[in-house]
């Protein structure tokens, strides 16, 4: 805290604001506050506080405005010479690249971060060194890059290790958890999801609980053990609701009816998709709209329902095209497969398109066709 107990109260209450989700009047509060700081002549206050609006403005996804206060803030941080401050910001504006999806520039901000912090002995920033590491393995992740993220994994979970309840730690661990899943190393992703979810636990991190839970459940349907996974989904499923998440609600009821009807329930999972369709359409979210069609569509094949199952994945197209998914491709070629198995001659053009391709492995495996 700065010790000017002004800002220190006024800046406290802006962050309950932005817990609760109150974020335009967390906004406001931040800007009052900027307004006190810089009336003061307070450098590392204007930028903390920047630094906070940056991260709030990603939250909203106003990503020209989350860039612009990080930039401020890192200017600022120079200024009063604060090595941890212009680490955050730099992490910041690299938090934005990973949110637009750009993995190169991200990892490249997350590495200069690291740099500032590399020499910082103090609490708060071996900390957040470990975080940033944290973010830099999970671009190297998106990245294809698997060696270097579980360098960066374990070498942030080194730094923490003496806080080894700490969200941090717990958040450290979920990511190395992705990471192993998509080795196909299940186990060890199992033990990691476990660690992180008790780390949640303690710390009521609901939400990170929530995410948690949907990928332990991937990893136990990736190990065989059904049951398991449909406990995992059904947690996630619960938190989301007391929540009120229902974007995590959608996830969890859609993975529920994947392994119904993997397991051949499909009159469970006829009832889950329709769930997942109602809160998607709730959310009024194209892309899980589009999805739950394709499912169903796959679904409606397996119980023999060609017709059912044609019109479904058209309507998933039609749809899909829409907001201009690339999954499209997946489900035409589903289509193609299921028109074949009803004798429309529509799929000669369809099926020949796709011969030979990933994409339509992915959607003879979606169909239960090998």
């Amino acid at each position: 805290m700065s010790g000017n107990f002004v800002y220190d109260d006024m800046f406290k209450r802006a962050k309950i604001l932005v817990s609760s989700g109150d974020w335009d009047e967390a906004i406001e509060s931040y800007y009052e506050i900027l307004d006190l700081a810089r009336d003061r002549g307070m450098s590392e206050e204007q930028a903390r506080t920047m630094i906070e609006l940056g991260h709030l403005y990603i939250k909203k996804s106003q990503w020209d405005d989350a860039f612009s206060n990080f930039m401020s803030a890192s200017t600022l941080a120079k200024e009063s010479e604060s090595v941890v401050l212009m680490a955050q910001a730099t992490f910041g504006m690299a938090s934005v690249h990973y949110k637009m999806g750009d993995f190169d520039e991200a990892e490249e901000y997350y590495a200069s971060a690291i740099e500032l912090l590399e020499d910082v002995e103090t609490d708060e920033g071996i900390e957040e060194r470990a975080k940033v590491l944290r973010m830099l393995g999970a671009s190297q992740y998106r990245l294809g890059k698997f060696d270097d993220a579980g360098e960066n994994f374990v070498a942030s979970l080194r730094l923490l290790n003496k806080n080894a309840d700490s969200l941090e730690f717990g958040k450290t661990k979920y990511r190395f958890g992705m990471l192993s899943n998509k080795k196909g190393e299940y186990e060890l992703a199992k033990e990691l999801y476990l660690d992180a979810m008790m780390c949640f636990e303690k710390k009521g991190a609901l939400y990170e609980l929530s995410k948690v839970c949907i990928n332990l459940g991937e990893t136990y349907f990736n190990l065989g053990d059904h049951k398991k996974a449909l406990e995992s989904y059904r947690k996630a499923e619960q938190l989301d609701k007391k929540l009120g998440n229902k974007y995590g609600l959608a996830i969890a009821l859609g993975l529920q009816a994947n392994v119904f009807s993997h397991m051949g329930q499909f009159g469970k999972a006829e009832s889950y998709y329709n769930k997942n369709l109602k809160v998607c359409k709730e959310t009024e979210s194209p892309f899980g709209i589009g999805i739950v069609k394709r499912d169903m569509g796959a679904l409606k094949f397996k119980m023999g329902e060609l017709d059912e199952s044609i019109r479904l994945l058209k309507e998933s197209i039609k749809v899909l095209s829409g907001i201009g998914s690339s999954d499209v491709d997946e489900v035409e070629a589903m289509l193609g497969l299921v028109m074949a198995e009803a004798s429309y001659s529509e799929a000669i053009s369809i099926t020949k398109k796709y011969k030979g391709t990933r994409t339509l492995k992915n959607a003879m495996k979606k169909l239960g066709l090998r």
